[in-house]
């Protein structure tokens, strides 16, 4: 198996900022561009049953705690408050969040010993993006 624990940079996006676009979030488009561009750190930590996953960007820093197939309140780094469930399949979460106007949108992270992919998909204008970020060592 491999191991989810530990601490990834980002490395490259592809369609993120139309993702941004499109998921029904209140950012302007200098905001989306500035999103679109960032270059934020991930840490994936585990207590007893609690994963929390840190995201840092620049001097800003977002965390979430979350049990396995409980709902839970998400920030994200965008500043959007989602209703998000988790699941997972060995090396991959599924993060299942319902936006503020009722889109919902499904996060996929795959887990492998380079690091992670993830894909990223909402439902009603079909857009997808997908970022990868590198492990540490």
């Amino acid at each position: 198996m491999v191991p989810i624990i530990g601490k990834y940079f980002y490395d490259k996006s592809e369609g993120f900022e139309k993702y941004l676009s499109k998921i029904g979030v209140s950012i302007d488009g200098e905001a989306i561009k500035h999103i679109g561009q960032s270059k934020p750190e991930l840490e994936v930590a585990l207590l007893d049953d609690k994963y929390t996953i840190t995201v840092t960007n620049g001097n800003k820093t977002i965390v979430n705690s979350f049990k396995l197939g409980e709902k839970f309140t998400e920030t994200l780094p965008i500043g959007a408050v989602l209703e998000t469930i988790v699941s997972t399949d060995n090396e991959k979460f599924t993060f299942v969040s319902t936006l503020p106007d009722g889109n919902s949108v499904i996060r996929e992270y795959l887990f492998t010993l380079e690091g992670i992919t993830v894909s990223l998909s909402e439902k009603k204008f079909g857009v997808k993006a997908t970022r990868w970020y590198k492990r540490k060592n």
